[in-house]
């Protein structure tokens, strides 16, 4: 069977898929969070690759059926491994809409309403900082895609020559800070940009898992002493082992007294910001 279905077979199944999506939701409240172990399996998928499709509405029942039955269900309300959450029904409607018109976002002219609601709602959340002036930037995939964007903006603005020229032009080794607790995700980041993973350093933390701003302050200082070029601080709000949030307004002072980019890892706690209780 072909890709292009008619108009009744795309009803058909896309009726099928929201009253799938329809009952998992439902049954999340009660819903196992996986197998009994010994029912669980891990091998590969191993089939040839088939010369023509399936019945669709045949794919997409074994689909549901072997994701949701035998799978990791991190929405249900038994599930407290991480900070996961439960997807909004309309979020879920959106994807289902975007993954249908396939919106370029490249340039405004050719995605037109898609850009300017991701421009708005960038807006939005620097009001919601109260960042005072204009804001902007870009949705990223997750917190890895956010945190090796954060460097690469870190570096670009320290070392403005190096965007062309490629870092060696810096002439001694640039390093950024973080804290013990953060993200793992940073690591890579700065073997990404080309600084190198040990270029990172990971700075102690205090009695409440917090970025300890002293300890902070003496590894910079550390650092000029031995001639490398601090650049960057990451700080955390919301840690994934605890969601504890380190002390921004003295991390940012370190950060103002040396002259050195403060990158915020919000990806768990900082959309606490939309809480006017919490924020």
């Amino acid at each position: 069977m072909g890709f292009d279905f008619d108009s009744a077979t795309r009803r058909r199944l896309g009726y099928r898929l929201i009253d799938q999506i329809d009952a998992y939701f439902s049954s999340l409240p009660d819903r196992h969070v996986q197998l009994p172990a010994d029912e669980r399996t891990f091998g590969t998928l191993d089939d040839a690759m088939p010369e023509i499709g399936e019945d669709p509405g045949k794919v997409l029942d074994e689909i549901c059926r072997e994701m949701v039955d035998k799978g990791f269900n991190v929405p249900s309300a038994n599930y407290f491994g991480l900070m996961n959450p439960t997807p909004t029904y309309m979020g879920v409607l959106a994807e289902t809409l975007v993954a249908a018109l396939n919106p370029q976002l490249a340039t405004l002219a050719r995605s037109q309403l898609a850009s300017k609601i991701e421009l708005e709602t960038v807006r939005w959340i620097g009001e919601r900082v109260g960042w005072p002036g204009a804001f902007n930037g870009t949705f990223t995939s997750g917190g890895n895609e956010a945190n090796f964007s954060g460097l690469a903006l870190a570096l670009a603005a320290k070392f403005q020559k190096a965007v062309d020229d490629g870092i060696a032009v810096i002439g001694a080794k640039p390093v950024a800070y973080a804290s013990a607790e953060s993200h793992h995700s940073l690591d890579k980041s700065a073997g990404l940009v080309g600084i190198g993973r040990k270029a990172l350093r990971r700075v102690a933390v205090n009695d409440d898992a917090q970025l300890d701003p002293g300890k902070l302050e003496q590894a910079i200082s550390e650092d000029l002493a031995a001639e490398r070029i601090p650049f960057c601080v990451v700080a955390t709000a919301g840690t994934t082992n605890s969601g504890t949030v380190d002390d921004l307004v003295a991390i940012s002072e370190v950060c103002r007294r040396h002259n050195l980019w403060l990158h915020v890892d919000g990806a768990y706690g900082a959309a606490a910001i939309f809480s006017d209780k919490h924020r």
